[in-house]
């Protein structure tokens, strides 16, 4: 695109906004001149218009001429030697105190070699009184040492970028995954809007401006209102083509651009990149409010500021993890020395419960212990995160379970992704339903946008054109389906986190088993005392029964039939049969129970005969009929195992087939080792 059309009223129509060639603007910022040099010939070839303002020549006296007729003799001895060092193929080198021939006046140039094509940009030298620039300098780099956050680094930097400029504003700006910006650190005039915290949309700074950001790391508009110069002639004469000023520091700028600072209230601004491993992590953008020129020392140091800066970043990122992992150890210990001075698990989390949703740099948390639930934050409700609990029960088999996507493992999630997009569980113990759950919301849950990021353009009279938001006012808008990744470091914490948890949650559950068992012995003891008086105090009256049926018998005995001598003898034999199973209740209620009950060797027939006695009468109502092979002898307890007939004949006998008498046989198998 020409230079003259670049300097016409109307904009670029918005489907090339992506395809906007800004590398090849035609045209210079006024404050300056740019002179492109033949080379091995050091001929003017290409010259910005505004020569006459600044170097008292016409550009028809300048193109053509050789640098050696148009610099001071020493002045251009500097320019020729750096030419020719071999330090100039895609680089800016400086030179200050260049002296034009005629002039009284100083120039400082910024010269560098670009697809072959030599380019000399000349500024106007500050005076050494206005750029108190070593020991400002100085200072500045020193304060980057040593231990710093992100954000304390960020606005270290800001801070002295102002003070070394004088800029009303100066920001760090960000560039995010998603390629918009976020303002994270700022130093402003008090009476201004402050713009930390504002998100700009992807669209603001586009992928070309990008590129350049990252090839050329320095930009400055002295006044958004000062008309720019076209280059003379507009076509370069040595390649035929426009001229490539991807990293010309007077490079005119975008009027879309242009238009932008004046919708901002920024007459005058400058740019710096911070580029870390090659790529650009963010910018120092400056605002002034009014025209401003920075001397070129100055921004010489900005730019070194800005390379140590870029390499601090990493280091003070680590810090922020290294800080964020010492607060995790710090309440690890402190919650271990509470678990051990309390004994319910569940409360002592519950009391911790704000801090252990913070720590960890979630909205909420839940403590899920048995059939209890605890939540602290901003969490799914209760019935929520017990399906959650029974899903993660199945689903998860390791100890550490996270996504910053729910809804594609757990599609009920969906339903509350504005609060839990994002979940890192800890299972306390493999195959236990008792969990601690850490929530994050959807990583743009609100953006406080400057502007709205939905209208990067404006109707205009030609109709829709690229053109700046005109309003930088918040807007607010809901955005996202996935949260913040967890790191690394978090997931560290959680698992470390489960085991103090297991271990507590092991010491309380084995008090509690100690408890019931101690409760246990002691119900037993009581049972074993109450057995004891019980089998005693029952002796009498059964030694009663027996005294006096036999007292009935010997006085009744010639005035009895033989069915009511039957039933005196069946009252005698259950009489005695009680007093047996009483002495044996009563050696079970000793100490050491049936351990201590005597063993002698019988004959199971006579066993199974006294308990076919016992149970004569349901022998006799059902017409039961029990019968026998061959049973062997052995070393038993007799009470005991007659208890043992009795209940099997006796439940053959009363769950038999209605109506049909039962029919009952008895054999015994022997089999080896038994």
């Amino acid at each position: 695109m020409s230079g003259a059309s670049r300097n016409s009223e109307s904009l670029p129509d918005l489907s090339l906004c992506a395809q906007e060639p800004i590398h090849i603007p035609g045209s210079i910022e006024p404050n300056g001149v740019l002179l492109v040099i033949r080379e091995p010939e050091l001929t003017i070839v290409q010259a910005s218009a505004n020569t006459e303002g600044w170097l008292e020549r016409n550009a028809a006296a300048v193109l053509g001429a050789a640098l050696v007729d148009l610099f001071e003799q020493e002045s251009f001895e500097s320019l020729r030697r750096l030419i020719s060092s071999g330090r100039l193929q895609g680089k800016r080198q400086y030179l200050s105190g260049l002296r034009i021939r005629g002039l009284k006046s100083s120039f400082d140039a910024s010269v560098h070699r670009h697809q072959d094509i030599l380019i000399v940009e000349l500024e106007p030298s500050a005076a050494p009184a206005q750029v108190p620039l070593h020991a400002s300098l100085g200072d500045a780099m020193s304060s980057l040492d040593g231990r710093l956050s992100l954000t304390e680094l960020c606005q270290r930097v800001a801070t002295h970028v102002r003070a070394l400029t004088g800029f009303d504003r100066v920001m760090i700006y960000r560039f995010l995954k998603d390629d918009s910006g976020l303002v994270i650190a700022e130093d402003r005039r008090q009476d201004i809007e402050p713009y930390l915290g504002l998100r700009y949309p992807a669209s603001d700074i586009p992928a070309q401006a990008r590129r350049l950001y990252l090839l050329n790391t320095l930009r400055l508009k002295a006044d958004v209102n000062a008309q720019r110069s076209p280059l003379i002639p507009e076509v370069n004469p040595v390649t035929g083509h426009s001229l490539d000023m991807s990293h010309c520091v007077l490079r005119a700028m975008s009027p879309v651009h242009d238009e932008y600072l004046k919708n901002m209230g920024v007459t005058a601004s400058m740019s710096v990149s911070i580029v870390k491993d090659e790529r650009l992590w963010g910018l120092i953008a400056c605002h002034h409010s009014t025209a401003k020129t920075v001397p070129h020392p100055l921004r010489i140091g900005c730019e070194v500021l800005a390379q140590v800066f870029s390499s601090h970043i990493a280091s003070a990122q680590l810090e922020d993890t290294r800080r964020q992992e010492a607060s995790f150890v710090e309440f690890r210990k402190q919650l271990s020395e509470l678990l051990r001075s309390q004994s319910k698990v569940l409360n002592t989390l519950a009391a911790q419960g704000a801090r252990l949703s913070s720590v960890i740099s979630s909205t909420g948390a839940a403590i899920c212990i048995g059939e209890e639930i605890a939540l602290f934050g901003s969490t799914p409700s209760s019935i929520e995160v017990e399906r959650l609990v029974q899903w993660l029960t199945r689903r998860q088999d390791g100890y550490v379970f996270s996504t910053n996507k729910l809804s594609e493992d757990y599609p009920e999630g969906g339903e509350y992704s504005l609060t839990a997009s994002g979940l890192l569980s800890a299972r306390i113990a493999a195959g236990s339903r008792d969990f601690i759950l850490w929530f994050r919301p959807a990583a743009v849950k609100v953006t406080d946008w400057a502007g709205n990021p939905a209208k990067p353009v404006s109707e205009t009279e030609a109709g829709k054109r690229i053109s700046p938001r005109l309003s930088f006012e918040r807007w607010k808008e809901t955005v996202g389906d996935r949260s913040e990744p967890w790191h690394d470091h978090e997931l560290d914490f959680a698992l470390d986190l489960r085991q103090t948890i297991a271990e507590a949650l092991l010491a309380q559950r084995n008090e509690e088993i100690t408890h019931l068992n101690h409760e246990l012995e002691r119900s037993n003891i009581e049972l074993d005392a109450f057995a004891y008086a019980a089998s005693h105090d029952l002796q009498e009256p059964v030694r009663t029964i027996r005294a006096y049926v036999q007292l009935l018998d010997r006085r009744s005995g010639p005035k009895l039939d033989n069915e009511a001598r039957e039933l005196i003898k069946v009252i005698e034999s259950g009489a005695k049969r009680m007093g047996d199973l009483i002495s044996a209740l009563l050696t079970y209620g000793q100490v050491g129970g049936s351990s201590l009950r005597e063993r002698r060797p019988m004959n199971l027939e006579d066993v199974l005969r006294v308990a076919c006695s016992n149970l004569a009468e349901s022998r006799r109502a059902s017409d039961a009929v029990i019968t026998h092979d061959p049973l062997p002898t052995v070393s038993i307890d007799q009470d005991q195992v007659v208890q043992l007939f009795q209940n099997i004949l006796g439940n053959s006998i009363k769950y038999r087939t209605p109506e049909e008498a039962p029919r009952i046989h008895v054999s015994a198998l022997e089999k080896d080792d038994t």
